[in-house]
């Protein structure tokens, strides 16, 4: 079975997955949006009733009419309060789906093979080092976690809840001090500030750990075995690490926001070598534990062209070195197991692909 085969067949099973989990999201969002529906409707409904139910002249007593519009209301706020938390849970449904989705297209890219969708990414041509950094002259980084803006329908939920919590405090306020209602509306809207500032707080934190918890198994960092062959040998690229002269590993780097994993890793490779390079196919995604734990996803890849130096990049100051894989396997650190296991499984795969090439 040639590998052109299995790779069709992987894509079109991921494409199915890609519709399953696209309907499950569009479903999912029309979930949230009618249970908003069905919460603005009752409450429009309640509030309707309780002003009816004040200004109507009837033989119910101002005692009752007072019980029963508080009951009301705070009935009407402990399902806002359910709701809020139902959308709160709908909300890391939905960002584990669209990182699912995110993750789906990653791997149809990966199973398709060469550099057919890197064809026009910029670094290879245009862009310029300095657009990589920031003014201090570090490389620019995923930004931190960015909360749904104020006009999502968890936001609504909580303007509502706010508002009558307000409305609750206003009227058993109002019923023992009738005679300052300037004093009564500034302290409404000071709690409606505060409660709404609350759970505005709680949604962020919330939506924090949810976004945290759904990213958790994605490679943050991706690299590359630049390998070559020569007349004697097959030789592979290391780099010395940042700074270090002595230490020496497989050039890799932190993935940027909304940078694909393939391009992240020829980018890595300019920037730490100042070789061009095309993606052969992924090798493996590793683990290994810094200030906290990398996820790091390699492909096998070859060289084009050395484009510049790479002190002309950076100011890392590495070295780039061209070796056999067994002095390449001398020289990374002894604690790198995870670079040695990378350097072994693509040492295995190049062979293979000498004996049979229609695996690569």
């Amino acid at each position: 079975m040639s590998k052109n085969y299995d790779a069709k067949l992987g894509i079109s099973l991921l494409w199915k997955d890609y519709d399953y989990i696209s309907k499950s999201l569009a479903e999912n969002e029309i979930v949230g949006e009618k249970r908003i529906n069905f919460f603005i409707t009752l409450t429009t409904a309640i509030i309707t009733a309780i002003v009816t139910l004040n200004t109507a002249d009837t033989i119910i007593s101002e005692n009752a009419k007072y019980l029963t519009s508080i009951s009301a209301l705070s009935i009407l706020l402990a399902i806002g309060i359910i709701i809020l938390l139902r959308m709160i849970k709908r909300n890391k449904v939905t960002d584990k789906y669209k990182v699912a989705l995110d993750d789906i297209r990653q791997k149809i890219k990966d199973i398709s093979g060469g550099n057919w969708y890197l064809k026009d990414y910029s670094l290879l041509k245009h862009i310029k080092p300095s657009s990589l950094r920031d003014r201090k002259g570090k490389k620019k980084k995923n930004k931190a976690f960015k909360p749904r803006k104020l006009g999502s329908l968890t936001h609504l939920i909580a303007v509502l809840n706010s508002a009558l919590t307000s409305v609750i405090i206003g009227i058993i306020i109002f019923q023992h001090f009738p005679n300052h209602p300037n004093i009564l509306f500034l302290v409404c809207f000071i709690m409606f500030i505060m409660i709404f500032a609350s759970q505005t707080l709680f949604i962020y934190r919330s939506e924090q750990k949810n976004r945290r918890d759904a990213e958790k198994h994605l490679p943050t960092h991706a690299g590359g075995v630049v390998y070559r062959k020569n007349d004697k040998d097959l030789e592979v690229m290391l780099v010395t690490a940042k700074n270090k002269n002595n230490t020496w590993v497989i050039p890799k780097g932190h993935i940027i926001k909304h940078e694909g994993h393939g391009e992240c890793a020829i980018r890595e490779v300019w920037e730490e070598s100042g070789w061009i390079t095309s993606i052969v196919q992924p090798i493996a995604i590793t683990t290994y534990l810094a200030s906290k734990e990398k996820i790091v996803k390699y492909y096998l890849m070859t060289p084009d062209k050395q484009l510049t130096k790479p002190e002309n990049i950076s100011k890392e100051k590495r070295i780039v070195k061209w070796m056999s894989f067994s002095d390449a396997n001398e020289k990374l650190p002894k604690n790198a197991k995870d670079m040695k296991d990378v350097l072994a499984l693509a040492y295995t795969i190049i062979q293979s692909s000498f004996n049979n090439p229609d695996l690569i």
